[in-house]
């Protein structure tokens, strides 16, 4: 199936499902949950992660949490003597800042712009053979489109920029309740 078709059918499905509740914005000051998962294929191999989130939603626009979850990198360059091939998990540990900007038609629903700061802990093999540390900072910017299905329930779909010892460019699918 095309890529295009797919990210179509999701948000057309999305904004299909909002009800008139999710017109008016989510409730503020309240706590936050989520939980996503990412696929970024430009780094030293793919790398995929499975993150939960839990922290405070000022207002309807900031929210700030902290989070953790698994990440996998897959090595897939056996001709570079730097990087470890195979599977190399990690367990990250950061914190979440979110700013949403809603739309104006229908306020439960947003672009969002956020960024997450924290390091990562291998605890097998580390992701570069010539690296002794097993803790790895990084930053990962993101962006998307957040939409609100029913009350403080939404999904949410977007790109994350991570930097780290490699750099990535990736997607990432994932709800808040």
């Amino acid at each position: 199936m095309n890529d295009k078709v797919l990210i179509g059918s999701i948000f057309a499905i999305a904004m299909a499902f909002s009800s008139p509740e999710s017109a008016h914005a989510q409730e503020a000051g309240r706590m936050q949950y989520g939980v996503k998962g990412s696929f970024l294929g430009i780094y030293m191999g793919s790398h995929y992660t499975s993150d939960f989130t839990a922290g405070w939603r000022f207002n309807n626009r900031h929210y700030l949490g902290g989070g953790t979850g698994c990440h996998w990198i897959e090595g897939m360059d056996k001709s570079d003597p730097f990087l470890e091939n195979g599977i190399v998990p990690a367990i990250p540990l950061y914190a979440d800042y979110t700013s949403y900007f809603q739309f104006k038609k229908n306020q439960g629903h947003s672009f969002y712009l956020g960024c997450e700061a924290g390091a990562a802990f291998y605890p097998g093999k580390l992701p570069m053979k010539n690296c002794n540390d097993r803790v790895t900072p990084y930053l990962n910017a993101k962006l998307g489109l957040d939409f609100t299905v029913y009350r403080n329930f939404g999904l949410n779909f977007g790109l994350n920029v991570i930097f780290s010892e490699g750099s990535g460019l990736g997607l990432n699918v994932g709800v808040r309740f």
